[in-house]
């Protein structure tokens, strides 16, 4: 059609050089599609920040279970540092690193411009979820850190399990709370899934974008949509998120405590674990003489006098969940002055003994006391007085022998003229 124009013009005219032009100005896109389009936006910026996000917890616990499993924590409790001083100090640090993500996302949405997040009241409630999403996700991290014993295994839970309750859980429940059928039973177990840090995240930055639907959920016949920071938006979210900052952080400090405290810990794990009797064995008589002489000494030291040995022992004994023994009934006491060595085949509970006489964590039974003090009662003046090495070598230790090893290799003649 195009070009039968084209020819008619050309003949009319009477030249060659004639074309004709189009030029299309559609019409101005209608408020509606207008925040179509916007909604369409900021729920795919909302989606790219909960994929991502899971991210950074992941860095708050992996520290935290890699000192465990070094020993390096241990070490510094052995040093002197109180448990809260240990734990706010890591919440502080953790929270300055925040920073960098948080602000980056910060600019990142006020660059693409989305306005449903960077605008009035929208902008002050998302400010806030990014505030107290770090401190908080922290918190937790330091409360679940004390389940894991490999750091590696730590990490991949905690990216999976914010990606599972802060994207997966928020879109459900947010769909839950629009579906009449289920909006009832929503409201019920959204109080449990805001004990989760991400879940508070996820789902107030979702409620802020939808919230004349939220509204409409709430009464069909609003005309205005909820303000961003009304409980029913995002408003119990950052209150909840500003409890648990605090809350969990607080909860860490108080699990160390106990941890440091072997009497209170040993009678937790007690009346959870029965410690099944240790079987008789046919002892020899110097083994039996040192218990005999142990347990006398044992038992003046219970009244009150005064202990001859710089560490007794009496009937140490240690049982790991499932009835595995790791030390079984240990007696022996070792005087001044002595240089001490504690031999034996692997499995034979030389480690064991070593991290509870340092109060690493409490016997299953028995007792000891270090220059008179017993480690039960009195573990942070034990720890004053002693000083303990980790089996497992520090971080800095490992790469100082893996830089020895490769310079090593690198100046062997194997190495520099090829190998023979």
């Amino acid at each position: 059609m195009m070009g039968l124009y084209q020819g008619i013009i050309k003949t009319i005219v009477g030249g060659d050089d004639v074309t004709i032009g189009v030029t299309n100005h559609p019409l101005p896109a209608t408020e509606q599609q207008q925040g179509i389009q916007q909604f369409v936006n900021t729920i795919f910026a909302i989606l790219m920040i909960l994929m991502g996000f899971p991210f950074i917890p992941s860095a708050f616990i992996v520290f935290m279970v890699r000192e465990k499993e070094n020993k390096s924590k241990h070490i510094q409790l052995v040093s002197g540092v109180s448990p809260h001083a240990f734990w706010i100090s890591t919440w502080f640090w953790d929270y300055l690193c925040y920073q960098i993500p948080l602000w980056f996302t910060i600019g990142t949405l006020k660059y693409f411009d989305i306005k449903s997040l960077i605008e009035g009241d929208n902008f002050t409630a998302v400010l806030y979820l990014f505030l107290l999403y770090g401190p908080a996700m922290a918190g937790f991290c330091y409360c679940c850190s004390f389940y894991f014993k490999n750091h590696t295994t730590a990490q991949i839970f905690v990216i999976f399990f914010s990606f599972l309750t802060g994207f997966l859980l928020a879109i459900a429940s947010f769909f839950m709370q629009i579906i009449e059928d289920t909006r009832d039973i929503n409201q019920t177990l959204i109080m449990f899934y805001r004990l989760i840090p991400g879940f508070c995240f996820g789902h107030g930055l979702l409620a802020i974008n939808a919230a004349p639907i939220i509204t409409w959920s709430y009464n069909p016949d609003a005309i205005k949509s909820l303000p961003p920071l009304d409980a029913k938006i995002a408003g119990d979210d950052i209150n909840y998120l500003l409890a648990e900052a605090f809350g969990y952080t607080l909860l860490a400090i108080i699990i160390e405590y106990v941890n440091a405290t072997p009497m209170l810990f040993s009678w937790i794990t007690q009346c959870i674990y029965r410690t099944p009797p240790v079987a008789e064995f046919e002892e020899d008589s110097d083994v039996r003489e040192e218990e005999e002489r142990v347990a006398t000494a044992a038992a003046s030291m219970r009244s009150g006098e005064s202990c001859e040995d710089a560490i007794m022992v009496d009937g140490l004994t240690k049982v790991y969940p499932g009835g595995k023994f790791a030390v079984k009934g240990l007696s022996i006491g070792i005087p001044y002055g002595t240089c001490f060595g504690l031999l034996g085949i692997n499995g034979a509970g030389k480690t064991t003994t070593l991290s509870i006489l340092s109060g690493e964590f409490p016997p299953s039974a028995g007792s000891a006391w270090l220059a008179g003090k017993d480690i039960l009662t009195k573990a942070s003046e034990v720890r004053r007085l002693i000083g303990y090495c980790p089996q497992v070598r520090l971080w800095c230790e490992e790469r100082t022998a893996r830089g020895a090893k490769r310079q090593s290799t690198a100046n062997t003649p194997a190495t520099r003229f090829g190998r023979r």
